[in-house]
């Protein structure tokens, strides 16, 4: 377990600066960096790096995703023809892990601003299209939320 006594521990032979790490120089009231030994900085290092590589996305994990992405868009357009669908978040931006949802916003293409129909009444068809659908489970509407959503899982995921 990381204490203070092991991040201080020989903090006085290395070379970081008066704040204990060269990455976190940054010091104020609420929040003090404390000393770190060359010895912990590398442990850390070597902890962030391994956390990293072990939950960060593949070739054949973004692929998945894509496959995916592709397949709802095929049952939205079903029922919603006109139906454009936009990832963005952590997907579109590069830094979903393995196990990170996907964010897709539904604009149509006769109305950017939404659709003619009242959200409300489209975020129920829309979750009962997705019920309906053998692939998709735990779908919960969000109606009356600031911003209306459906949320829901993919079964093979």
């Amino acid at each position: 377990m990381l204490s203070q006594k092991n991040l201080n521990e020989n903090s006085d032979q290395d070379n970081s600066s008066d704040s204990g790490c060269d990455l976190c120089p940054i010091e104020n009231d609420d929040f003090k960096t404390p000393k770190m030994s060359i010895r912990w900085s590398s442990i850390l290092t070597k902890v962030l790096t391994s956390t990293f590589n072990d939950n960060t996305q593949n070739e054949q994990d973004e692929q998945n995703r894509e496959a995916l992405i592709n397949e709802i868009e095929c049952v939205i357009a079903s029922k919603y023809p006109d139906a454009k669908l936009s990832v963005f978040g952590s997907s579109k931006n590069g830094f979903a892990l393995k196990n990170s949802d996907i964010d897709i916003c539904m604009t149509f293409e006769k109305d950017q601003n939404g659709h003619k129909q009242i959200e409300r009444d489209l975020v129920h068809s829309l979750g009962t299209l997705l019920k309906s659908n053998y692939k998709f489970d735990q779908v919960k509407e969000r109606a009356n939320a600031r911003v209306p959503i459906v949320k829901f899982r993919h079964k093979k995921s």
